[in-house]
């Protein structure tokens, strides 16, 4: 184990066997395998948050069980990834999963961490999905309002849609001509 201060930035980390030892007569050999190399830190942090954690941890727990600090989180954080409004039994399943990590021993911040992750695992996130009402049909039918802003903003500007045009699609404003 090694603790080294480093400057901010790109470093790399490797290993070397400097003290090889061979006599093949008297069948004696010593060798080296470097079978996982962690990294850790920083270890003297001092408590700032990183850029963008008070976007995504919209509220603060009022204790390790806040499952309502969680759900907001949840819906506030899912609608933006997955480019709609979380179901409520989406908003469940996660809630479920947070609590699972709390019986497990997690801490608040990781289980919803853990949340957060399966947000992103999802192909909801991965993919710009559009649901076919009707998917034995082979009739084609219009985008909701935000399949339309998605397309939109990745064709404008190559990410997910902005606040105006995300609130475009809540109010079916989008859908409408003029606009």
């Amino acid at each position: 184990e090694r603790t080294v201060t480093l400057s901010a930035g790109v470093h790399s980390f490797g290993a070397a066997f400097l003290n090889d030892f061979y006599l093949p007569d008297e069948n004696l050999d010593r060798n080296l395998c470097v079978d996982w190399i962690e990294v850790e830190g920083p270890l003297d942090a001092s408590g700032d948050r990183p850029p963008g954690f008070d976007e995504v941890f919209t509220c603060t727990a009022k204790g390790l069980e806040d499952a309502g600090c969680a759900e907001q989180i949840f819906s506030n954080f899912g609608a933006r990834a997955w480019r709609r409004p979380v179901e409520q039994e989406q908003i469940d399943e996660l809630l479920a999963l947070f609590g699972s990590s709390l019986e497990s021993g997690g801490g608040w911040e990781d289980s919803v961490l853990l949340g957060i992750k399966a947000i992103l695992m999802s192909p909801r996130f991965l993919f710009r999905v559009e649901f076919d009402p009707e998917p034995t049909t082979t009739t084609s039918h219009p985008l909701d309002p935000f399949e339309l802003a998605a397309r939109l903003s990745y064709f404008l500007w190559s990410s997910i849609p902005d606040e105006e045009l995300f609130q475009a699609a809540a109010d079916g404003s989008l859908l409408q001509d003029d606009v």
